[in-house]
């Protein structure tokens, strides 16, 4: 069974499920079966000067992936994070927000198609 993992500072209510987990902070130990990371968090991003050279995984941490692990990360701009330097330098796979910001404008153009 797959567990999910996720890292947020939100107080979620209302929800039920044994298969995910919300804490505030990542846990370290649970990198080691993770196949899928998904960095929401604007750290990398360009949004502010402060977040530009900061990732949130270590080196170390990202060394603890499972082998075929990958990392989804949402940031897009700029288009090589730290995050994307630590991946390239350990071969994990890697893909960044232009991706999914593709992939939401391919989705949206569809609507809009199918609407007019």
């Amino acid at each position: 069974m797959t567990k999910f993992n996720v890292v947020t500072t939100k107080i979620i209510t209302g929800f039920n499920s044994k298969r995910v987990s919300f804490t505030k902070k990542i846990d370290r130990d649970f990198l080691s079966e993770t196949e899928l990371f998904i960095n929401c968090s604007p750290l990398g991003s360009g949004l502010s000067k402060n977040y530009l050279k900061k990732s949130p995984l270590s080196k170390n941490d990202l060394k603890k992936l499972k082998p075929q692990a990958t990392v989804f990360d949402i940031v897009y701009s700029p288009n090589k994070t730290r995050l994307n330097k630590f991946c390239k330098d350990l071969s994990i796979n890697y893909l960044n927000g232009l991706k999914m910001n593709t992939e939401q404008a391919n989705k949206a153009l569809k609507i809009i198609e199918k609407n007019y």
